[in-house]
C-alpha cells in the first residue's frame, strides 16, 4: 500500500516527481500559471490537476482531498526572494498565500505535509511585525500538528 499526496502550488511538478519517484501516489494538484500547468499535465496526465488561484477554490472542493497522506506544496515566495530582488515587495499578495496552504492542510487533515520555500521566509516579517514564518507554523500546530524545518541545499540533490 502506498501513500497519496496531493501537491499544492504545483508548479511544473517537481514535488509532485519526486514523490512518486519515491513510492507516492499522486491524487491531485493545484497550479495558477497556465505555463506550469500545462507542463504539469505534460508530466502527470493521470493527476487531477486544478488549475486556478488556490484562494478561490472552495473548501468544498479542498475537502474531495481528505484523506490522502501527504500534502506538499512551496507557497509563492517571489515577494521576499532574494534571486528577484527587483520583484521583492513586502506587500505582495503571494506572500499571504501560506494561509490558503494552512486552510487546505486544515481542511484535508493529511497524516502530514511538506512546505519547500526559501531560506528567506525565516527572516520574512508581516505587516504586524511577526514573522511569517512564526505565524505559519503556530497556525499548523494550532489544528494539530508538530511543525520542524530545516535548510536543505538543492545542489546536494
Amino acid at each position: 500500500m502506498s501513500l497519496t499526496f496531493v501537491d499544492l502550488f504545483a508548479g511544473a511538478g517537481g514535488a509532485s516527481t519526486g514523490l512518486i519517484s519515491a513510492g507516492l501516489k499522486p491524487i491531485g494538484a493545484i497550479e495558477i500559471d497556465d505555463w506550469a500547468s500545462d507542463t504539469y499535465e505534460q508530466n502527470h496526465s493521470n493527476v487531477k490537476l486544478l488549475s486556478g488561484d488556490i484562494s478561490k477554490i472552495s473548501d468544498t472542493i479542498l475537502k474531495d482531498f481528505k484523506g490522502v497522506d501527504v500534502v506538499v506544496g512551496g507557497p509563492p515566495c517571489q515577494g521576499f526572494s532574494i534571486a528577484a530582488s527587483n520583484r521583492r515587495n513586502d506587500s505582495d499578495p503571494r506572500n499571504q498565500l501560506y494561509l490558503e496552504y494552512v486552510r487546505a492542510v486544515k481542511l484535508i487533515k493529511p497524516k502530514f505535509f511538506i512546505v519547500e520555500n526559501v531560506k528567506e521566509i525565516v527572516k520574512f516579517k508581516l505587516k504586524n511585525g511577526k514573522l511569517l514564518l512564526d505565524d505559519f507554523k503556530s497556525k499548523l500546530e494550532a489544528i494539530g500538528y508538530n511543525v520542524s524545518y530545516s535548510f536543505l541545499n538543492s545542489k546536494d540533490f
